[in-house]
């Protein structure tokens, strides 16, 4: 096994990018009776949007979780009547359990936190050091990127930037005296992003203003001729949904509409033009950071008041749904089977949904085949991986009306794992040493190691856990198809010590894990 193919094996190319076609964005309206709703998220344990509402009173309850039929029941027992609630709910790849929901209290430097299942509400939980920070009205948003650690963002009308970690400890990053809305952590892609990769962006509605802040505080500022109420990264294949607070609604738009700006950044401004739907792409054209309005399709619903949109893989009605399970990134691994279902559905009981496919590996099939029409309508994925590579595969939900929603699962197969267990042992065979018993065993590649997650538990400092990453290539290399690398002795709040040896393999950690954090383990092909 020579080193030029064993390197290109771990290797997964970047796809291309392609020319961006304007696109116009047909909105629906959700069925439901919203009053004065002004904040909303997406909750993954619930599969339903979170909605906040009766603003100014909370009477009889803030918020609401909205399903498929686009109907809102009570999700918690918060009762504020003071302020605008704008949401944050923690998503995967913060340091906070998955669906914890934050937003301000309506009283100075004050954030509220409420457990997943909405019935816990913590208020405050969070305090500002000092005085005379305003209010967490603008936004708030949990960064799930790694940038700055997992921690919650929030940024305040009298101009403050803050950050508070897992614990509650907070930090502020910068003050601009300015009212600032709308939050986004950009995802480190220079090629992709420019000179937003990697920052906190915030918008300065009255000065038309774009912060673009790094992680100590240092920003720079971009006049786009938008008047920023809220940012969001354009996620594949998920729909949008917004709430427009003066004529209580929500409206929403299927994500097919956006593709052509697929992971790009969406700016939304409070009031919209004539003929405009409020939206803007912004983007880095490789020389200058663009911004693009997107123009509402003929005979949609007027925008007038947006006040807080969010992307979410969710179908509401009028949208159908479609859902695959398991979803998001699946890695897997050459030689293995792969299997996951897909369902497509209509909130309207009386509609019917067509589940359609795209994208198909070579050899997978679905099971009934697919296009299959029913409310619901399933079928099953299979694929045995007979090569290396990054697949997206696409389901479209379509319903008699012609309104379509897309669920992608992506495919990573690799021949590289990564283990992790909690005893070192030394097992030989040939050249190659096992030095965990793995209790979690991931496929990986060297673009792709998922973090590890420390648990916010104070019992877990000191706790000494093993791993190293092991490649098997049986496809290939049928005569040695396993290479191994060193082991890595990790102690949460302590030390990371690589021991053993190397064959074709080497990993190593460039921090130690703390709690209520992420740890990250690197390998490169010796």
């Amino acid at each position: 096994m020579n080193r030029i193919t064993k390197t290109a094996l771990c290797v997964i190319p970047i796809a291309a990018m392609v020319p961006v076609a304007a696109q116009q964005i047909r909105l629906h309206e959700l069925p439901g009776v919203f009053e004065a709703p002004n904040g909303i998220d997406f909750h993954h344990g619930l599969r339903k949007l979170i909605v906040s509402e009766h603003y100014p009173l909370g009477a009889p309850h803030d918020l609401e979780q909205v399903g498929i039929d686009g109907l809102p029941i009570p999700y918690s027992p918060l009762r504020l009547g003071t302020d605008e609630l704008k949401l944050a709910i923690a998503h995967t790849g913060s340091a906070f359990p998955q669906d914890t929901l934050f937003a301000g209290n309506g009283r100075d430097g004050e954030i509220l936190r409420i457990s997943p299942d909405g019935a816990t509400v913590i208020n405050p939980w969070v305090v500002l050091p000092g005085t005379n920070h305003g209010l967490l009205r603008g936004s708030l948003f949990v960064d799930n990127t790694g940038i700055f650690q997992g921690d919650l963002l929030a940024v305040t009308t009298l101009g403050e930037v803050w950050r508070v970690n897992s614990a509650g400890t907070a930090t502020r990053v910068a003050a601009v005296n300015t009212h600032l809305e709308g939050l986004l952590v950009v995802p480190t892609d220079v090629a992709k992003y420019g000179p937003l990769s990697g920052k906190l962006l915030a918008g300065a509605e009255d000065q038309g203003l774009l912060y673009a802040f790094d992680t100590t505080g240092n920003f720079v500022t971009y006049q786009l001729g938008v008047a920023v109420e809220d940012i969001d990264l354009i996620v594949p294949c998920e729909n949008f949904y917004g709430v427009q607070y003066d004529s209580d609604r929500v409206l929403c738009a299927s994500g097919v509409d956006f593709a052509n700006y697929a992971n790009d950044i969406l700016l939304t401004q409070e009031w919209s033009n004539p003929g405009s739907s409020g939206l803007y792409r912004l983007y880095w054209d490789g020389s200058a950071v663009r911004v693009q309005e997107l123009m509402a399709a003929a005979a949609t619903p007027t925008t007038t008041h947006w006040e807080h949109v969010t992307f979410a893989p969710l179908g509401i009605a009028p949208l159908p749904d479609c859902e695959a399970a398991p979803s998001g990134t699946l890695m897997g691994t050459l030689g293995v089977p792969i299997t996951f279902s897909v369902v497509g559905r209509d909130g309207d009981p009386s509609d019917l949904a067509t589940l359609s496919v795209t994208g198909l590996p070579t050899g997978a099939a679905m099971n009934p085949p697919l296009p299959r029409q029913g409310n619901p309508v399933n079928s099953t994925f299979t694929w045995t991986p007979r090569a290396i590579g990054r697949y997206r595969i696409v389901f479209t939900s379509t319903d008699l009306g012609g309104r379509r929603t897309q669920c992608c699962v992506d495919l990573e197969i690799a021949e590289c794992y990564l283990l992790l267990g909690f005893d070192q042992i030394n097992l030989v065979w040939g050249t190659e040493h096992l030095y965990t018993t793995p209790v979690i065993l991931w496929p990986v590649t060297m673009e792709s190691v998922p973090p590890i997650g420390i648990p916010n538990d104070p019992r877990l400092a000191g706790l000494t856990f093993y791993n190293q990453v092991v490649m098997f290539n049986a496809i290939s290399f049928p005569n040695h198809p396993v290479q191994t690398s060193n082991g890595l002795a990790v102690t949460i709040g302590g030390s990371a010590v690589e021991y053993g040896v190397r064959s074709g393999l080497q990993s190593w950690t460039r921090s130690v894990p703390r709690i209520g954090t992420t740890f990250q383990v690197e390998f490169r092909i010796l």
